[in-house]
C-alpha cells in the first residue's frame, strides 16, 4: 500500500475493485471483466475462450434410397423356424 503522504505529479490513489488495496492509478489496468484492478490481481483472458470449432460435417457418403429392398428381412431367422 503506498503512503498517502507521497505525491506523484498527475497520478492519484484508486482502490483496487478486487482486494481492496489502495495503488497508485497508474499501477491499475483494467481487466477483461471491466474491474480495475492492481497488478497482482490481474488476469489476462484464458485463450481457450476464443477458440472456435470446426464446423462437422456428419452426413454420409452415400446411403440407400428409400424403399429400398432390405436384406435382412428375407435372411431373418425367426422362433417359429427353430
Amino acid at each position: 500500500m503506498p503512503p498517502r503522504h507521497c505525491w506523484k505529479s498527475g497520478d492519484w490513489l484508486y482502490q483496487c475493485q478486487r482486494c481492496g488495496f489502495t495503488r497508485y492509478a497508474s499501477q491499475i489496468r483494467e481487466e477483461w471483466t471491466g474491474l480495475r484492478v492492481c497488478g497482482s490481481c490481474w488476469e489476462p483472458r484464458h485463450p481457450q475462450e476464443f477458440v472456435r470449432a470446426r464446423p462437422d460435417d456428419q452426413t454420409a457418403p452415400y446411403a440407400n434410397p428409400p424403399g429400398a429392398p432390405h436384406f435382412l428381412d428375407v435372411n431373418e431367422v425367426t422362433r417359429d423356424d427353430l
